[in-house]
């Protein structure tokens, strides 16, 4: 019988993202293999109301499951004496075996509290380590890292072979100790029903004969939807409809992610597309919007290495989906089978890609969406990520040092 392990989870930021969402699976598979899981969590803002829905239900669902989740004030801080000793006084007496660190806010805490207290750590990376500030600060930061990663790291788990290669060239990280695991989502079993598709294209007012496009995320310039807007100018002659799920988010970005909402307005406004256009907020059925959709747009100007959540999970519900190149890409994604890709923050191409999609017969779009599923079964479902996690986390819990 395996043994189980004690592990103490860090996560700086529950902003309800990405890397959260990964963070949340992980824990359920190392739970699955038999362990102990303790979550410390930053307090991004005062209070857990004020967090977004799905950040706030990730939490609770934890807890309720048997995580058992420390708030911690201090991780957006440059460090935090206070912080660091929060968590080694967390790790030495509730005997925490591994820390792990999701979020490069919390790497260094990770790193530095399992140096202290001669524990295991292991890092999972999303995207490349990047640092702020002055060339000085930025050169200090990645020497701090380097350090650290070369000290105290026992396992780090990246999400595509360039954040590894980049790992090992800038920062040194012994190569043995560096594995890939690409993102993973829960792949829908269950078709959602035929009913509440149609329920999404009546309350958007959507003609049998329209044409349904969506994208989802928080309204940010990274996001591109600026970029989109401009792109569907070039097919403003076929009959589609856009809807915008996503909102955004509180944090140190929002009064610019605001100032970017109302620049988006604005160009629907300009185009006369207030029947076209639609923000829809964050909503509780995106499978369903998804479901009623015929095509996937993501014209994000810069993304990790890795393939986007929001792709692949729009790739599981069969949906066929155009985005850019600016993010990594399944080995054996062929454009024009699985999907479209266009250039990053080129409208042009993102415009054309968007019109070869709107020019395919809906039998033909069907066709694309099977093949896109069938490719996300074979290599991105959460639950076998999250097991083969698990697996490193053992073996870095278990290994002789």
């Amino acid at each position: 019988m395996s043994r189980s392990h004690r592990i103490l989870l860090l996560f700086a930021v529950p902003d309800g993202a990405g890397a959260m969402r990964m963070m949340y699976q992980f824990a359920l598979g190392l739970q699955r293999d038999g362990n102990e899981v303790l979550l410390a969590v930053g307090d991004t803002v005062s209070h857990s109301d004020h967090l977004p829905p799905s950040a706030v239900a990730m939490l609770a669902d934890l807890a309720d499951r048997g995580v058992e989740c420390f708030p911690c004030a201090g991780f957006r801080r440059r460090w935090s004496g206070s912080l660091r000793k929060r968590l080694t006084g967390l790790v030495t007496s509730r005997d925490v075996g591994v820390l792990i660190g999701f979020h490069p806010l919390d790497f260094k805490y990770a790193l530095s509290v399992a140096g202290a207290t001669g524990r295991r750590c292991v890092l999972s990376l999303q995207n490349r380590q990047k640092f702020w500030g002055s060339a000085l600060s930025r050169r200090l930061k990645a020497l701090a890292f380097r350090r650290m990663l070369r000290r105290y790291a026992t396992r780090i788990v990246c999400t595509s072979e360039s954040v590894r290669e980049d790992l090992i060239r800038s920062f040194g990280a012994d190569e043995t100790r560096c594995s890939v695991l690409p993102n993973g989502i829960p792949i829908p079993q269950l078709t959602v029903g035929s009913a509440e598709a149609e329920a999404v294209r009546t309350f958007f007012r959507l003609e049998p004969n329209d044409l349904l496009l969506v994208n989802t995320g928080r309204i940010d310039v990274q996001k591109g939807q600026d970029l989109l807007l401009e792109a569907l100018q070039s097919v403003r002659e076929f009959n589609w409809t856009l809807v915008l799920i996503g909102d955004v988010s509180e944090g140190r970005n929002t009064a610019e992610q605001r100032q970017f909402q109302e620049r988006l307005q604005k160009l629907v406004d300009d185009n006369n597309w207030a029947g076209r256009i639609h923000f829809a907020g964050w909503r509780d059925d995106v499978s369903a919007c998804l479901a009623a959709a015929d095509a996937y747009i993501h014209a994000a100007r810069w993304e990790g290495p890795a393939m986007p959540l929001a792709v692949l999970e729009a790739m599981a519900a069969r949906l066929p989906v155009v985005f850019t190149d600016c993010s990594g890409c399944p080995e054996d994604f062929r454009d024009g089978t699985h999907g479209f890709i266009a250039v990053s923050e080129n409208i042009v191409s993102m415009g054309e890609s968007i019109r070869r999609m709107l020019t395919l017969s809906h039998e033909e779009r069907r066709e694309m969406g099977e093949c896109g599923r069938k490719l996300v079964e074979s290599g991105y479902d959460i639950d076998q990520v999250a097991d083969r996690f698990a697996t490193e986390v053992r073996f870095a819990a278990e290994q002789q040092v």
